[in-house]
């Protein structure tokens, strides 16, 4: 038997809240954790609950894996990627002024190419014996 429809509200008994936050990053961390596993991809995961008073360690984040040297590996490499992206994403001038000028030569191409094709067409038409368009 399914579960029944849960309403996406926050929890307003703030025990119930901690001890659904607690349950569901515990299985958060099992699927980063499998993810990783089975699919041989890095992953981290960093949930920061700021709310639970009750907790002594509310202030700090809930982190995956727990070894910070991995985490802030696996952090520095998306950051140098990003680096890396957005160097690539950068154009200047003479970039785009490039890119405009092939668009339109490539255009008056594809448009030079079907009005010969439209000549030929009407070649063959009027070999076979059709009158010709005036």
């Amino acid at each position: 038997m399914g579960r029944g429809k849960l309403k996406m509200e926050m929890i307003g008994d703030e025990k119930t809240r901690y001890r659904t936050y607690r349950n569901r990053s515990k299985g958060l961390k099992k699927k980063i954790h499998e993810l990783s596993t089975l699919c041989d991809v890095e992953a981290c995961m960093i949930l920061f609950h700021g709310d639970a008073t009750d907790d002594p360690c509310s202030s700090r984040p809930d982190v995956w894996p727990e070894n910070r040297d991995v985490v802030e590996r696996i952090i520095n490499q998306y950051l140098n990627k990003r680096k890396e992206d957005d160097q690539k994403r950068t154009l200047d001038l003479s970039h785009v002024l490039e890119s405009t000028k092939t668009n339109v030569e490539s255009e008056k191409l594809m448009e030079k190419m079907a009005n010969r094709k439209g000549e030929r067409r009407e070649l063959e038409l009027s070999w076979k014996g059709f009158p010709m368009k005036s």
